[in-house]
Protein backbone atom coordinates (compact mmCIF):
# COMPACT_ATOMS: atom_id res chain seq x y z
CA UNK A 1 0.00 0.00 0.00
CA UNK A 2 1.60 3.44 -0.78
CA UNK A 3 1.94 5.64 2.05
CA UNK A 4 0.29 9.30 2.85
CA UNK A 5 3.87 11.16 2.42
CA UNK A 6 3.12 8.92 -1.45
CA UNK A 7 0.87 11.27 -1.76
CA UNK A 8 1.18 14.26 0.58
CA UNK A 9 -2.04 14.26 2.56
CA UNK A 10 -1.56 17.61 4.95
CA UNK A 11 -2.05 17.10 8.21
CA UNK A 12 -4.10 19.25 8.63
CA UNK A 13 -6.46 17.58 6.20
CA UNK A 14 -6.61 14.29 8.35
CA UNK A 15 -7.76 16.35 11.29
CA UNK A 16 -10.12 17.91 9.66
CA UNK A 17 -11.29 14.43 7.89
CA UNK A 18 -11.68 13.07 11.91
CA UNK A 19 -13.54 16.32 12.79
CA UNK A 20 -15.66 15.67 9.98
CA UNK A 21 -15.65 19.02 8.65
CA UNK A 22 -14.83 18.01 4.99
CA UNK A 23 -17.25 18.78 2.15
CA UNK A 24 -16.52 17.29 -1.18
CA UNK A 25 -17.27 19.67 -4.47
CA UNK A 26 -17.17 17.08 -7.40
CA UNK A 27 -16.66 18.29 -10.92
CA UNK A 28 -16.52 16.03 -14.12
CA UNK A 29 -13.51 14.07 -13.44
CA UNK A 30 -15.16 12.07 -10.85
CA UNK A 31 -17.53 11.11 -13.65
CA UNK A 32 -14.75 10.22 -16.67
CA UNK A 33 -15.25 6.63 -15.58
CA UNK A 34 -18.42 6.82 -17.50
CA UNK A 35 -17.56 8.24 -20.38
CA UNK A 36 -19.82 11.07 -20.14
CA UNK A 37 -18.63 14.26 -22.13
CA UNK A 38 -16.41 17.14 -20.56
CA UNK A 39 -17.92 20.58 -21.71
CA UNK A 40 -15.60 21.04 -24.55
CA UNK A 41 -16.70 17.41 -25.73
CA UNK A 42 -20.32 18.22 -25.25
CA UNK A 43 -20.79 21.22 -27.02
CA UNK A 44 -18.90 19.77 -29.88
CA UNK A 45 -21.69 17.29 -29.81
CA UNK A 46 -24.30 20.07 -30.08
CA UNK A 47 -22.73 21.74 -32.77
CA UNK A 48 -22.93 18.38 -34.75
CA UNK A 49 -26.24 17.67 -34.11
CA UNK A 50 -27.50 21.52 -35.04
CA UNK A 51 -25.29 21.17 -38.20
CA UNK A 52 -26.89 17.23 -38.78
CA UNK A 53 -30.40 18.27 -38.43
CA UNK A 54 -30.90 22.41 -39.37
CA UNK A 55 -27.54 24.30 -40.11
CA UNK A 56 -24.65 22.69 -41.31
CA UNK A 57 -22.70 25.79 -41.03
CA UNK A 58 -22.26 25.31 -37.68
CA UNK A 59 -19.83 22.62 -38.10
CA UNK A 60 -17.43 25.01 -39.19
CA UNK A 61 -17.09 25.81 -35.22
CA UNK A 62 -16.54 22.03 -34.27
CA UNK A 63 -12.41 22.40 -35.58
CA UNK A 64 -11.83 25.81 -33.81
CA UNK A 65 -13.74 24.20 -30.19
CA UNK A 66 -11.41 21.41 -30.61
CA UNK A 67 -8.19 23.33 -31.01
CA UNK A 68 -9.39 25.59 -28.49
CA UNK A 69 -9.21 29.12 -30.49
CA UNK A 70 -12.84 29.40 -29.91
CA UNK A 71 -13.75 29.38 -25.92
CA UNK A 72 -16.34 27.20 -25.04
CA UNK A 73 -18.24 29.85 -22.97
CA UNK A 74 -18.40 31.76 -26.42
CA UNK A 75 -19.31 29.03 -28.60
CA UNK A 76 -22.29 28.05 -26.06
CA UNK A 77 -23.62 31.63 -26.49
CA UNK A 78 -23.62 31.30 -29.94
CA UNK A 79 -25.94 28.32 -30.10
CA UNK A 80 -27.93 29.27 -27.18
CA UNK A 81 -30.67 29.77 -29.85
CA UNK A 82 -30.96 26.10 -30.49
CA UNK A 83 -31.89 25.56 -26.76
CA UNK A 84 -34.29 22.23 -27.53
CA UNK A 85 -31.91 21.00 -29.27
CA UNK A 86 -28.85 21.35 -27.03
CA UNK A 87 -31.13 19.88 -24.19
CA UNK A 88 -31.87 16.94 -26.14
CA UNK A 89 -28.53 16.26 -26.52
CA UNK A 90 -27.90 16.97 -23.10
CA UNK A 91 -30.54 14.22 -21.69
CA UNK A 92 -29.49 11.89 -24.16
CA UNK A 93 -25.40 12.42 -23.16
CA UNK A 94 -26.43 12.43 -19.16
CA UNK A 95 -29.43 9.99 -18.45
CA UNK A 96 -28.30 6.62 -19.39
CA UNK A 97 -25.42 5.00 -17.20
CA UNK A 98 -23.49 3.00 -18.77
CA UNK A 99 -24.46 -1.29 -18.13
CA UNK A 100 -22.59 -3.07 -15.34
CA UNK A 101 -21.30 0.51 -14.29
CA UNK A 102 -18.89 0.45 -11.41
CA UNK A 103 -19.54 3.21 -8.96
CA UNK A 104 -16.49 2.69 -6.89
CA UNK A 105 -14.89 6.45 -7.12
CA UNK A 106 -18.26 7.45 -5.92
CA UNK A 107 -18.80 5.22 -3.19
CA UNK A 108 -15.49 5.78 -2.03
CA UNK A 109 -16.25 9.38 -1.92
CA UNK A 110 -19.45 9.05 0.07
CA UNK A 111 -17.21 7.26 2.46
CA UNK A 112 -14.83 10.33 2.91
CA UNK A 113 -17.60 12.61 3.44
CA UNK A 114 -21.36 12.75 3.05
CA UNK A 115 -21.84 16.07 2.07
CA UNK A 116 -20.78 16.49 -1.85
CA UNK A 117 -21.32 19.48 -3.93
CA UNK A 118 -21.16 18.42 -7.46
CA UNK A 119 -21.77 20.64 -10.46
CA UNK A 120 -22.71 17.29 -12.70
CA UNK A 121 -25.99 16.60 -14.25
CA UNK A 122 -25.67 12.67 -13.88
CA UNK A 123 -27.29 10.53 -11.56
CA UNK A 124 -24.11 8.49 -10.03
CA UNK A 125 -24.15 9.75 -6.41
CA UNK A 126 -27.84 9.12 -6.28
CA UNK A 127 -27.38 5.53 -7.53
CA UNK A 128 -24.15 4.89 -6.02
CA UNK A 129 -25.33 5.67 -2.21
CA UNK A 130 -28.30 5.90 0.15
CA UNK A 131 -27.96 9.59 0.45
CA UNK A 132 -31.33 10.76 0.46
CA UNK A 133 -30.93 14.44 0.43
CA UNK A 134 -30.91 15.97 -2.97
CA UNK A 135 -30.63 19.45 -3.44
CA UNK A 136 -31.28 21.47 -6.40
CA UNK A 137 -30.61 24.72 -6.87
CA UNK A 138 -33.41 27.63 -6.34
CA UNK A 139 -35.11 25.10 -4.00
CA UNK A 140 -35.29 27.68 -1.09
CA UNK A 141 -36.79 25.37 1.42
CA UNK A 142 -34.35 22.43 1.08
CA UNK A 143 -31.21 25.15 0.60
CA UNK A 144 -32.34 26.65 3.88
CA UNK A 145 -31.80 23.57 5.89
CA UNK A 146 -28.59 22.59 4.18
CA UNK A 147 -26.44 23.37 7.42
CA UNK A 148 -28.42 21.18 9.54
CA UNK A 149 -28.34 18.27 7.19
CA UNK A 150 -25.71 15.23 8.40
CA UNK A 151 -25.78 14.10 4.65
CA UNK A 152 -26.98 15.95 1.74
CA UNK A 153 -26.09 16.12 -2.38
CA UNK A 154 -26.08 19.59 -3.47
CA UNK A 155 -26.30 19.88 -7.49
CA UNK A 156 -25.20 22.97 -8.21
CA UNK A 157 -26.44 23.09 -11.94
CA UNK A 158 -28.98 21.25 -11.44
CA UNK A 159 -29.89 17.42 -12.53
CA UNK A 160 -30.47 15.54 -15.69
CA UNK A 161 -34.35 14.53 -14.81
CA UNK A 162 -35.35 18.36 -15.01
CA UNK A 163 -33.02 19.13 -18.01
CA UNK A 164 -34.84 22.28 -19.02
CA UNK A 165 -33.85 23.83 -15.77
CA UNK A 166 -29.92 22.79 -16.27
CA UNK A 167 -27.09 25.55 -16.12
CA UNK A 168 -26.04 25.51 -19.36
CA UNK A 169 -25.64 28.75 -20.88
CA UNK A 170 -23.95 31.68 -19.55
CA UNK A 171 -26.61 33.71 -18.33
CA UNK A 172 -27.90 30.29 -16.62
CA UNK A 173 -24.82 30.50 -15.05
CA UNK A 174 -24.59 34.76 -14.28
CA UNK A 175 -27.96 33.80 -12.10
CA UNK A 176 -26.56 31.37 -10.07
CA UNK A 177 -23.67 32.72 -9.26
CA UNK A 178 -24.05 36.13 -8.21
CA UNK A 179 -25.04 37.56 -4.26
CA UNK A 180 -28.70 37.44 -4.72
CA UNK A 181 -29.06 33.92 -5.53
CA UNK A 182 -30.11 31.65 -2.64
CA UNK A 183 -27.62 28.85 -4.09
CA UNK A 184 -24.69 30.79 -4.25
CA UNK A 185 -25.31 32.15 -0.44
CA UNK A 186 -25.34 28.62 0.27
CA UNK A 187 -22.70 27.47 -1.21
CA UNK A 188 -20.37 30.63 0.62
CA UNK A 189 -22.01 29.75 3.79
CA UNK A 190 -20.61 26.07 3.35
CA UNK A 191 -16.75 27.25 1.75
CA UNK A 192 -16.51 29.25 5.02
CA UNK A 193 -18.01 26.78 7.61
CA UNK A 194 -16.17 23.93 6.06
CA UNK A 195 -13.11 22.43 4.73
CA UNK A 196 -13.50 21.84 0.69
CA UNK A 197 -12.03 19.26 -0.85
CA UNK A 198 -11.93 19.78 -4.94
CA UNK A 199 -11.99 16.27 -6.59
CA UNK A 200 -12.48 16.07 -10.64
CA UNK A 201 -11.72 19.40 -11.23
CA UNK A 202 -10.17 20.36 -14.55
CA UNK A 203 -8.70 24.51 -14.70
CA UNK A 204 -9.17 23.53 -18.76
CA UNK A 205 -12.91 24.38 -18.18
CA UNK A 206 -14.24 27.45 -18.52
CA UNK A 207 -17.07 27.32 -16.08
CA UNK A 208 -14.40 25.60 -13.46
CA UNK A 209 -12.22 28.63 -13.81
CA UNK A 210 -15.42 30.54 -13.19
CA UNK A 211 -16.08 28.99 -9.84
CA UNK A 212 -13.36 28.77 -8.74
CA UNK A 213 -12.73 33.26 -9.16
CA UNK A 214 -16.18 33.23 -7.19
CA UNK A 215 -14.65 31.02 -4.64
CA UNK A 216 -11.59 33.05 -4.36
CA UNK A 217 -13.51 35.97 -3.74
CA UNK A 218 -14.44 34.24 -0.60
CA UNK A 219 -11.32 33.09 0.53
CA UNK A 220 -9.38 36.23 0.52
CA UNK A 221 -11.31 37.30 3.36
CA UNK A 222 -10.50 33.92 5.55
CA UNK A 223 -7.59 31.57 7.08
CA UNK A 224 -9.45 28.16 6.29
CA UNK A 225 -7.60 25.97 3.71
CA UNK A 226 -8.78 24.22 0.96
CA UNK A 227 -7.46 21.48 -1.11
CA UNK A 228 -7.46 19.79 -4.68
CA UNK A 229 -6.69 16.55 -5.91
CA UNK A 230 -4.98 17.01 -9.09
CA UNK A 231 -1.99 15.57 -11.99
CA UNK A 232 -0.87 19.17 -13.36
CA UNK A 233 1.57 21.46 -11.85
CA UNK A 234 -1.03 24.47 -11.70
CA UNK A 235 -0.26 27.22 -8.94
CA UNK A 236 -3.62 27.00 -6.79
CA UNK A 237 -2.57 28.98 -3.94
CA UNK A 238 -4.25 32.18 -5.20
CA UNK A 239 -7.44 30.44 -4.81
CA UNK A 240 -5.78 29.56 -1.36
CA UNK A 241 -5.82 25.70 -2.49
CA UNK A 242 -3.46 23.34 -1.60
CA UNK A 243 -2.84 20.49 -4.01
CA UNK A 244 -2.74 17.18 -3.52
CA UNK A 245 -0.68 15.36 -6.25
CA UNK A 246 -1.51 12.22 -7.98
CA UNK A 247 0.56 10.48 -11.22
CA UNK A 248 -2.15 10.25 -13.15
CA UNK A 249 -6.05 9.45 -12.17
CA UNK A 250 -5.49 5.57 -11.79
CA UNK A 251 -4.23 6.13 -8.45
CA UNK A 252 -7.13 8.14 -7.60
CA UNK A 253 -8.91 5.15 -5.82
CA UNK A 254 -6.16 4.03 -4.40
CA UNK A 255 -5.87 7.79 -2.60
CA UNK A 256 -9.80 8.00 -1.97
CA UNK A 257 -8.84 4.43 0.26
CA UNK A 258 -6.26 6.38 2.34
CA UNK A 259 -8.68 9.60 2.94
CA UNK A 260 -11.77 7.43 4.11
CA UNK A 261 -9.55 6.09 6.95
CA UNK A 262 -9.02 9.23 8.40
CA UNK A 263 -12.27 10.16 7.68
CA UNK A 264 -13.83 6.95 9.30
CA UNK A 265 -12.31 7.59 12.89
CA UNK A 266 -14.66 10.28 13.61
CA UNK A 267 -17.72 8.31 11.92
CA UNK A 268 -16.97 5.19 14.74
CA UNK A 269 -16.35 7.57 17.35
CA UNK A 270 -19.53 9.56 16.79
CA UNK A 271 -21.63 6.18 16.67
CA UNK A 272 -20.37 4.96 19.87
CA UNK A 273 -22.37 8.00 21.66
CA UNK A 274 -25.63 6.40 22.23
CA UNK A 275 -27.08 9.26 23.93
CA UNK A 276 -25.80 12.30 21.22
CA UNK A 277 -26.79 9.83 18.50
CA UNK A 278 -29.98 10.62 15.91
CA UNK A 279 -29.96 6.49 15.19
CA UNK A 280 -30.23 3.49 17.52
CA UNK A 281 -27.40 1.57 16.81
CA UNK A 282 -27.21 -1.63 19.17
CA UNK A 283 -25.64 -4.88 19.74
CA UNK A 284 -28.74 -6.42 17.27
CA UNK A 285 -28.99 -10.27 18.70
CA UNK A 286 -32.42 -10.31 17.12
CA UNK A 287 -31.40 -9.64 13.92
CA UNK A 288 -28.69 -12.21 13.67
CA UNK A 289 -30.77 -14.61 15.43
CA UNK A 290 -34.11 -14.51 16.21
CA UNK A 291 -36.35 -12.57 13.76
CA UNK A 292 -38.19 -15.49 12.60
CA UNK A 293 -41.75 -15.70 13.77
CA UNK A 294 -44.33 -18.30 12.27
CA UNK A 295 -47.68 -16.52 13.51
CA UNK A 296 -48.95 -13.00 13.47
CA UNK A 297 -50.70 -10.81 10.37
CA UNK A 298 -48.64 -9.80 7.21
CA UNK A 299 -48.60 -6.00 9.14
CA UNK A 300 -47.29 -7.46 12.44
CA UNK A 301 -44.53 -9.57 10.16
CA UNK A 302 -43.55 -6.95 8.15
CA UNK A 303 -42.97 -4.76 11.21
CA UNK A 304 -41.29 -7.07 13.02
CA UNK A 305 -38.72 -7.31 9.82
CA UNK A 306 -38.61 -3.77 10.12
CA UNK A 307 -37.17 -3.00 14.01
CA UNK A 308 -34.82 -6.31 13.70
CA UNK A 309 -32.94 -5.50 10.03
CA UNK A 310 -32.89 -1.33 9.67
CA UNK A 311 -31.40 0.75 12.22
CA UNK A 312 -33.82 3.43 13.78
CA UNK A 313 -33.76 7.39 14.15
CA UNK A 314 -35.76 8.75 17.21
CA UNK A 315 -37.26 10.92 14.97
CA UNK A 316 -38.88 7.67 13.22
CA UNK A 317 -39.64 5.98 16.44
CA UNK A 318 -43.03 7.66 17.24
CA UNK A 319 -44.47 6.50 13.87
CA UNK A 320 -43.43 3.07 15.10
CA UNK A 321 -45.21 3.23 17.80
CA UNK A 322 -48.25 4.32 15.95
CA UNK A 323 -47.79 1.18 13.70
CA UNK A 324 -47.54 -0.96 17.00
CA UNK A 325 -50.59 0.49 18.40
CA UNK A 326 -52.50 -0.48 15.25
CA UNK A 327 -51.99 -3.97 15.15
CA UNK A 328 -54.62 -6.00 16.20
CA UNK A 329 -53.65 -9.08 18.65
CA UNK A 330 -51.93 -8.35 21.91
CA UNK A 331 -49.33 -10.78 21.34
CA UNK A 332 -48.38 -9.14 18.06
CA UNK A 333 -47.92 -5.62 20.35
CA UNK A 334 -46.25 -6.68 22.86
CA UNK A 335 -43.38 -8.78 20.64
CA UNK A 336 -43.24 -5.20 18.61
CA UNK A 337 -42.95 -3.28 21.81
CA UNK A 338 -40.09 -5.66 22.90
CA UNK A 339 -38.18 -5.80 19.36
CA UNK A 340 -38.14 -1.95 19.32
CA UNK A 341 -36.85 -1.81 23.63
CA UNK A 342 -34.32 -3.94 21.97
CA UNK A 343 -33.39 -1.29 18.99
CA UNK A 344 -33.06 1.38 21.62
CA UNK A 345 -30.65 -0.76 23.88
CA UNK A 346 -33.03 -0.86 27.09
CA UNK A 347 -32.88 -5.07 27.51
CA UNK A 348 -34.32 -4.25 30.82
CA UNK A 349 -37.70 -2.82 29.52
CA UNK A 350 -37.50 -5.90 27.02
CA UNK A 351 -37.48 -8.30 29.55
CA UNK A 352 -40.09 -6.67 31.66
CA UNK A 353 -42.37 -6.62 28.74
CA UNK A 354 -41.81 -10.39 28.14
CA UNK A 355 -41.34 -11.60 31.44
CA UNK A 356 -45.39 -10.58 32.28
CA UNK A 357 -47.19 -12.39 29.89
CA UNK A 358 -47.78 -15.65 28.56
CA UNK A 359 -49.31 -17.24 25.48
CA UNK A 360 -50.47 -20.74 23.92
CA UNK A 361 -48.61 -22.64 21.60
CA UNK A 362 -46.56 -20.93 18.72
CA UNK A 363 -47.30 -17.60 20.29
CA UNK A 364 -45.50 -18.87 24.07
CA UNK A 365 -42.89 -20.01 22.03
CA UNK A 366 -41.90 -17.22 19.67
CA UNK A 367 -42.15 -15.27 23.28
CA UNK A 368 -39.45 -17.41 24.68
CA UNK A 369 -37.28 -17.35 21.96
CA UNK A 370 -37.11 -13.55 22.70
CA UNK A 371 -37.14 -13.67 25.81
CA UNK A 372 -34.09 -15.67 26.04
CA UNK A 373 -32.19 -13.63 23.47
CA UNK A 374 -32.93 -10.50 26.23
CA UNK A 375 -31.22 -13.26 28.82
CA UNK A 376 -28.24 -13.43 26.84
CA UNK A 377 -27.38 -10.02 26.52
CA UNK A 378 -27.41 -8.68 30.24
CA UNK A 379 -25.33 -12.31 30.16
CA UNK A 380 -28.58 -13.93 32.40
CA UNK A 381 -27.39 -17.62 30.62
CA UNK A 382 -28.93 -19.96 32.59
CA UNK A 383 -32.11 -18.27 32.27
CA UNK A 384 -31.66 -17.87 28.46
CA UNK A 385 -30.79 -21.49 28.53
CA UNK A 386 -33.70 -22.13 30.55
CA UNK A 387 -36.04 -20.20 27.66
CA UNK A 388 -34.69 -22.48 24.76
CA UNK A 389 -35.49 -25.74 27.09
CA UNK A 390 -38.88 -25.04 27.23
CA UNK A 391 -39.55 -24.69 23.49
CA UNK A 392 -37.57 -28.11 22.53
CA UNK A 393 -40.34 -29.54 25.26
CA UNK A 394 -43.52 -27.89 23.61
CA UNK A 395 -42.81 -27.59 20.43
CA UNK A 396 -43.63 -29.19 17.31
CA UNK A 397 -42.67 -26.17 14.61
CA UNK A 398 -39.58 -26.99 12.57
CA UNK A 399 -38.04 -23.56 12.42
CA UNK A 400 -38.74 -22.71 16.16
CA UNK A 401 -37.00 -25.96 16.61
CA UNK A 402 -33.87 -25.29 14.95
CA UNK A 403 -34.29 -21.85 16.34
CA UNK A 404 -33.92 -22.63 19.78
CA UNK A 405 -31.41 -25.52 19.24
CA UNK A 406 -29.07 -23.09 17.67
CA UNK A 407 -29.26 -20.51 20.39
CA UNK A 408 -29.19 -23.14 22.61
CA UNK A 409 -25.52 -23.98 21.35
CA UNK A 410 -24.60 -20.52 21.98
CA UNK A 411 -25.02 -20.69 25.54
CA UNK A 412 -23.45 -23.83 26.18
CA UNK A 413 -20.14 -22.78 23.93
CA UNK A 414 -20.54 -19.57 26.53
CA UNK A 415 -21.14 -21.63 29.66
CA UNK A 416 -17.94 -24.07 28.29
CA UNK A 417 -20.36 -27.06 28.39
CA UNK A 418 -18.44 -28.22 25.61
CA UNK A 419 -19.99 -32.14 25.26
CA UNK A 420 -23.25 -30.09 24.34
CA UNK A 421 -21.94 -27.74 21.77
CA UNK A 422 -22.79 -28.99 18.43
CA UNK A 423 -22.60 -26.64 15.35
CA UNK A 424 -21.70 -28.90 12.43
CA UNK A 425 -25.59 -30.51 12.72
CA UNK A 426 -26.49 -26.84 11.36
CA UNK A 427 -23.22 -26.00 9.07
CA UNK A 428 -24.35 -29.78 7.47
CA UNK A 429 -28.21 -29.34 6.94
CA UNK A 430 -30.14 -28.09 4.57
CA UNK A 431 -32.51 -26.05 6.93
CA UNK A 432 -34.05 -22.61 6.03
CA UNK A 433 -34.00 -20.59 9.16
CA UNK A 434 -33.32 -17.17 9.27
CA UNK A 435 -32.89 -17.01 5.51
CA UNK A 436 -30.79 -20.30 5.45
CA UNK A 437 -27.39 -19.33 4.46
CA UNK A 438 -26.97 -17.35 7.48
CA UNK A 439 -27.57 -19.96 10.30
CA UNK A 440 -24.79 -21.66 8.19
CA UNK A 441 -22.47 -19.01 8.65
CA UNK A 442 -23.17 -17.96 11.94
CA UNK A 443 -22.18 -21.80 13.15
CA UNK A 444 -19.28 -21.68 10.81
CA UNK A 445 -18.01 -18.92 12.70
CA UNK A 446 -18.94 -20.60 16.17
CA UNK A 447 -17.07 -23.64 15.37
CA UNK A 448 -13.99 -21.74 14.10
CA UNK A 449 -13.74 -20.26 17.62
CA UNK A 450 -14.58 -23.34 19.77
CA UNK A 451 -11.82 -25.35 17.53
CA UNK A 452 -9.57 -22.11 18.36
CA UNK A 453 -10.44 -22.52 22.38
CA UNK A 454 -10.40 -26.45 22.28
CA UNK A 455 -7.29 -26.69 19.68
CA UNK A 456 -8.97 -29.19 17.26
CA UNK A 457 -9.20 -29.49 13.94
CA UNK A 458 -11.37 -27.43 11.94
CA UNK A 459 -12.55 -29.46 9.14
CA UNK A 460 -15.10 -27.35 6.89
CA UNK A 461 -12.68 -25.06 4.54
CA UNK A 462 -14.88 -25.66 1.71
CA UNK A 463 -17.88 -24.09 2.96
CA UNK A 464 -15.60 -21.41 4.07
CA UNK A 465 -15.40 -19.14 0.91
CA UNK A 466 -19.34 -19.37 -0.08
CA UNK A 467 -19.33 -18.29 3.22
CA UNK A 468 -17.57 -15.21 3.19
CA UNK A 469 -18.45 -14.39 -0.44
CA UNK A 470 -22.29 -14.05 1.71
CA UNK A 471 -21.69 -12.42 4.37
CA UNK A 472 -19.79 -9.32 2.82
CA UNK A 473 -22.64 -8.38 1.15
CA UNK A 474 -25.66 -9.22 3.92
CA UNK A 475 -23.85 -9.14 7.15
CA UNK A 476 -20.81 -7.40 7.43
CA UNK A 477 -20.26 -7.54 11.04
CA UNK A 478 -20.44 -11.50 10.64
CA UNK A 479 -17.70 -11.75 7.76
CA UNK A 480 -15.41 -9.62 9.81
CA UNK A 481 -15.76 -11.98 12.67
CA UNK A 482 -15.97 -14.81 10.64
CA UNK A 483 -12.52 -14.22 8.28
CA UNK A 484 -10.15 -12.66 11.43
CA UNK A 485 -11.42 -16.03 13.35
CA UNK A 486 -10.47 -18.74 10.84
CA UNK A 487 -7.04 -16.15 10.20
CA UNK A 488 -6.21 -16.61 14.43
CA UNK A 489 -6.69 -20.63 13.74
CA UNK A 490 -4.46 -20.76 11.14
CA UNK A 491 -1.99 -18.61 12.54
CA UNK A 492 -1.82 -16.19 9.63
CA UNK A 493 -1.69 -12.62 9.63
CA UNK A 494 -4.19 -10.16 7.91
CA UNK A 495 -3.02 -9.12 4.21
CA UNK A 496 -3.01 -5.46 3.49
CA UNK A 497 -6.02 -6.02 1.00
CA UNK A 498 -7.85 -8.01 3.70
CA UNK A 499 -7.23 -5.21 6.34
CA UNK A 500 -8.71 -2.33 3.60
CA UNK A 501 -11.83 -4.86 3.15
CA UNK A 502 -12.56 -4.70 7.04
CA UNK A 503 -12.04 -1.15 7.40
CA UNK A 504 -14.09 -0.54 4.78
CA UNK A 505 -16.99 -2.35 6.77
CA UNK A 506 -16.50 -0.42 10.08
CA UNK A 507 -17.85 2.64 8.08
CA UNK A 508 -21.32 0.91 7.89
CA UNK A 509 -23.57 1.61 11.22
CA UNK A 510 -22.59 -1.25 13.52
CA UNK A 511 -22.75 -1.31 17.23
CA UNK A 512 -19.99 -0.25 19.31
CA UNK A 513 -19.33 -4.11 20.82
CA UNK A 514 -18.82 -5.55 17.64
CA UNK A 515 -16.06 -2.46 16.63
CA UNK A 516 -14.72 -2.76 19.55
CA UNK A 517 -14.26 -6.66 19.28
CA UNK A 518 -13.19 -6.15 15.46
CA UNK A 519 -10.36 -3.67 16.56
CA UNK A 520 -8.96 -6.20 19.21
CA UNK A 521 -8.81 -9.01 16.54
CA UNK A 522 -7.39 -6.60 14.19
CA UNK A 523 -5.01 -5.18 16.97
CA UNK A 524 -3.77 -8.68 17.84
CA UNK A 525 -3.40 -10.31 14.33
CA UNK A 526 -1.40 -7.03 13.40
CA UNK A 527 0.59 -7.17 16.81
CA UNK A 528 4.78 -6.96 15.42
CA UNK A 529 3.70 -5.90 12.02
CA UNK A 530 4.53 -2.39 10.48
CA UNK A 531 1.39 -2.11 8.43
CA UNK A 532 0.04 1.50 7.81
CA UNK A 533 -3.24 0.76 9.41
CA UNK A 534 -2.21 -0.26 12.70
CA UNK A 535 -1.65 2.68 14.63
CA UNK A 536 -5.09 3.42 12.99
CA UNK A 537 -6.36 0.67 14.63
CA UNK A 538 -4.74 0.83 17.72
CA UNK A 539 -6.33 4.85 18.29
CA UNK A 540 -9.27 3.52 17.75
CA UNK A 541 -9.50 0.44 20.23
CA UNK A 542 -7.80 3.00 22.53
CA UNK A 543 -10.91 5.57 22.13
CA UNK A 544 -13.23 3.00 22.40
CA UNK A 545 -12.20 1.55 25.63
CA UNK A 546 -11.24 4.80 27.66
CA UNK A 547 -15.11 5.83 26.47
CA UNK A 548 -17.06 2.53 27.42
CA UNK A 549 -18.26 1.74 30.88
CA UNK A 550 -15.58 -0.33 33.04
CA UNK A 551 -17.92 -3.42 32.92
CA UNK A 552 -17.91 -3.35 28.97
CA UNK A 553 -14.33 -3.13 28.90
CA UNK A 554 -14.10 -5.65 31.08
CA UNK A 555 -16.11 -7.89 29.15
CA UNK A 556 -14.45 -7.22 26.22
CA UNK A 557 -11.19 -7.18 27.61
CA UNK A 558 -11.87 -10.78 29.09
CA UNK A 559 -13.06 -12.49 26.65
CA UNK A 560 -11.26 -11.46 23.74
Amino acid sequence: MKNSQKYNIPEKLKEELCKQKVVILAGAGVSFYAKFPSWKELTIEICKKISEEEYPEYELLIPAIDRGVLDVLIALETIKKYNPIARELLKEKFNNIPPNFDYYIHREIANISRKIITTNYDKLFESATDINNVILPNSKYELARLSELEEYIFKVHGTIDNVDECILFKDDYERVYNDQNVTYTELKNLVMNNTILCIGFSMNDPFMRDIFKSINELYKKYKHKHYIITTDQFDYSEYNFQSIMLENYDDLSQLLNELRMYSMSKKIKSNSNQKNSDVYITKRFLRRRCRYSPVGSPDFIKLLTELTSYNIGIKTEVAYIKRILLLKSEFEKKIAYAALYEKKGNITEMINILEHFKFQNEEESVRLLFLGIAYEKLDRIDDAIDSYQKILAIENDFKLIKSAQFNLQICFEKKQIIDGVGFARFIDSDITLLGGQRIKDKALTMLIILCIKEKTPFLYERYLKDSLDYEINVNPTGYVKTMLSYKELKDERITESEIESVMNKLSEDIGVDARVAILKKLSNNLKGSHSDFRSIIDEELSYYLSQQDYSIKKHFESSL
